[in-house]
């Protein structure tokens, strides 16, 4: 469980900065971009932060159940 942790933080993070730079693209490229462009990157980061957040908590969980 722990290495699947590990991959979703990590695939939110590329999700994250791919949708960032495709937006950039299409921001630069055409006259009309459709908003979805601009809320995939801000959701993937945000997703990111949680399950960041969410992995410490967990780490913190645990070393706290080891000490014990």
């Amino acid at each position: 469980m722990k290495k699947y942790n590990i991959y979703i933080v990590y695939f939110w993070l590329t999700i994250g900065i791919l949708t960032t730079i495709y937006a950039i693209y299409k921001t630069m490229t055409s006259d009309e971009v459709e908003p979805m462009t601009y809320y995939m990157p801000i959701l993937a980061f945000v997703l990111f932060g949680m399950r960041k957040w969410y992995d410490g908590k967990l780490k913190k969980q645990d070393q706290e159940n080891g000490e014990k």
